[in-house]
């Protein structure tokens, strides 16, 4: 009787302690209103132009690939490639449309952090903490609101562990149909990074964790949905590309398996901590409370219940490590799998105060000072690190790669090849009159595996553009002696990359002769 009482008080408590619901879309704004105020004109990385020009291309019918006529498939998240094309079908103004989409992404994210808090726990302040944890990621903050599927995949997958926490703590038994459905809604997330896939091996170590009844039922009912959400996209692939494989796979992979590269694992060990530095902060004093007061009592049972938000960043971590030899833009890949980290605050947090009972105020202090701590620091890392360089990509970057089209242009006669080697995206979208040439082989894989000196001996190109040259990496030191480049146009930009800032680029055009 005093238990049922004390939950009564406990939901009476929440329900006159509701969480204000402007307070919500506040902090759900953070990331949309830091962007606008410190780089509103950042668009993405050249990726995102090879989005737009694949999307550009489809609505002018000239197929699904980079280059008019040339069927290719370089989209890694072939549903934004579909979403672009829905947003060039309404509006000409792809580009701002893909931005807003993404904003509004970001936003829903956020809210869904929200939802789930909720379910997570009955203290307002804990729910509210939980959500500006979210809204505080920096790295969030970078990719939100750029043409690209980063945002949107790290708000699938807020929602895709939201709802498998959902139907775990049904109070009735969870159904096979339950199971479809998630895996429906897997498969479509992995159609939008293909790396969410992973999220179905989460889900079957946390139910193994958890929950063994029916489990193989349960499992094979997720593989039933998954199949149905991937395989018309597969069929559909095959028959326009050939296979359902992303050019980009080859391109970004190891080549080896397992990688196992220090330089990833440092990478990825910095998104973590700048993803979230609050929640790794109290997680450490829970450890260390739980360790110097030797209360050990539910431990185990903590983790297992809680295991899908571990399992998630563990997971991609593992993942990239396996995978990858090097990252480029590496919170960019890992951003969907910080998605949990927020909500780890709820245990973390009720550890530390199982620990110190009489100090639970004292505890709520500590975990918001260490989240106004991560938003001065967040801010202070975007404001003189990130926000510099993301300014100055359009005026820099793009405009330089918008120029060297148009001299290509001049240069070349209908027909001329023109050979680009590093970034294609912003290229791609402004070449009328040269036939261009991928050296990356990302719109040319028969190029894949051939020196740029075998690519002209093939391709016959009359020109080469070099995007990203400096004095070490010139195309002209590449392609061997076999032919002699004239430079005929060049000019410099600044470095568009974080881990490349303040450095100095500078974009040549070369005619090629014997």
């Amino acid at each position: 009787m005093e238990e049922l009482k004390a939950k009564v008080d406990g939901g009476a408590t929440s329900h006159s302690r509701r969480d204000p619901r402007l307070v919500i879309v506040l902090i759900a704004s953070i990331p949309v209103l830091v962007r606008l105020i410190y780089a509103w004109n950042y668009p993405g990385a050249d990726d995102a132009f090879i989005y737009l020009s694949i999307v550009r291309n489809v609505i002018a019918g000239h197929g699904w690939g980079l280059l008019p006529g040339v069927t290719v498939n370089l989209a890694t998240s072939p549903l934004f490639a579909f979403v672009g094309v829905g947003i060039g079908l309404i509006t000409p103004h792809i580009l701002v449309g893909g931005v807003i989409l993404s904003f509004a992404a970001t936003m829903l994210g956020i809210y869904g952090v929200y939802l789930f808090s909720k379910r997570l726990t009955q203290d307002a302040g804990a729910r509210i903490a939980v959500t500006a944890a979210a809204a505080l990621n920096v790295n969030l903050w970078r990719w939100s609101g750029t043409f690209m599927e980063a945002a949107l995949a790290w708000s699938a997958a807020v929602f895709l562990v939201f709802w498998f926490w959902c139907i775990t703590q049904k109070a009735e038994r969870r159904t096979v149909l339950d199971n479809f459905l998630l895996g429906v809604g897997l498969g479509v997330a992995t159609l939008l990074r293909p790396e969410l896939g992973l999220f179905g091996g989460v889900f079957f170590l946390h139910d193994l964790m958890n929950d063994r009844r029916d489990i193989v039922r349960r499992q094979l009912a997720s593989a039933l949905g998954l199949a149905v959400a991937l395989v018309p996209y597969i069929v559909w692939a095959v028959g326009v590309y050939g296979s359902p494989l992303p050019t980009t796979l080859g391109a970004k992979s190891g080549g080896h398996l397992p990688v196992l590269s220090p330089k990833v694992a440092l990478d990825l060990f910095i998104v973590i901590v700048t993803s979230a530095p609050a929640v790794i902060a109290v997680g450490i004093a829970a450890l260390g409370a739980t360790v110097y007061c030797r209360q050990y009592r539910g431990l185990a049972a903590g983790v297992r219940r809680y295991a899908v938000l571990f399992l998630v960043p563990l997971a991609g971590l593992a993942f990239y490590l396996i995978i990858f030899e090097y990252m480029q833009s590496a919170a960019r890949y890992f951003l969907p799998f910080t998605a949990t980290l927020p909500m780890l605050l709820v245990p973390f947090g009720s550890r530390i105060r199982s620990v110190f009972a009489s100090r639970a105020r004292l505890v709520n202090r500590a975990i918001a000072a260490a989240l106004a701590a991560q938003g001065i620091a967040a801010v202070a890392l975007f404001q003189t690190v990130l926000a510099p360089v993301l300014r100055h990509m359009w005026s820099d970057y793009v405009q330089t790669m918008v120029a060297a089209a148009a001299r290509a242009d001049q240069l070349c006669s209908p027909g001329d090849g023109l050979l680009v080697v590093w970034d294609i995206g912003v290229v791609s979208n402004h070449l009328k009159t040269c036939r261009l040439i991928d050296a990356g082989a990302l719109a040319d894989p028969d190029l894949k595996g051939l020196s740029l000196a075998q690519m002209v001996d093939v391709r016959k190109p009359r020109f080469v553009l070099e995007t990203l040259g400096t004095d070490q990496n010139k195309a002209v030191t590449q392609i061997g002696s076999n032919y002699r480049l004239v430079l005929v146009w060049a000019r410099q930009f600044r470095s568009h990359g974080i881990s490349t800032a303040g450095e100095e680029y500078t974009a040549r055009i070369f005619e090629i002769a014997q």
